[in-house]
């Protein structure tokens, strides 16, 4: 019974990122997400599609590309064709 009360919590937690977050925010929690369950570090890349990516983070593929863009000039990140490689990753938890 704990064990299902914590999967709807999270659950909601991710619905109600969706619903209300800015784009920006999706975007970061998104990659955060992925580089948690596929454990990465920053020296790895995610290996993921950019529709894949956005259909994760409930927003446009076109907005998204944009939002990546951005994080790439701010630092955050660094993209090498279809991988993105995290490079601040406490300043990407922070991202509104």
């Amino acid at each position: 019974m704990e064990l299902f009360t914590q999967n709807i919590t999270i659950i909601k937690a991710q619905l109600l990122q969706m619903a209300y977050s800015s784009v920006r925010k999706k975007t970061a929690q998104t990659l955060l997400q992925f580089a948690e369950i596929m454990k990465t570090k920053t020296d790895e890349p995610i290996k993921i599609s950019r529709n894949d990516l956005a259909s994760v983070a409930g927003i446009a593929t076109e907005s998204l590309i944009r939002t990546l863009s951005g994080f790439k000039k701010e630092g955050l990140i660094a993209i090498e064709g279809r991988n993105i490689r995290i490079m601040e990753l406490e300043a990407l938890q922070y991202v509104d």
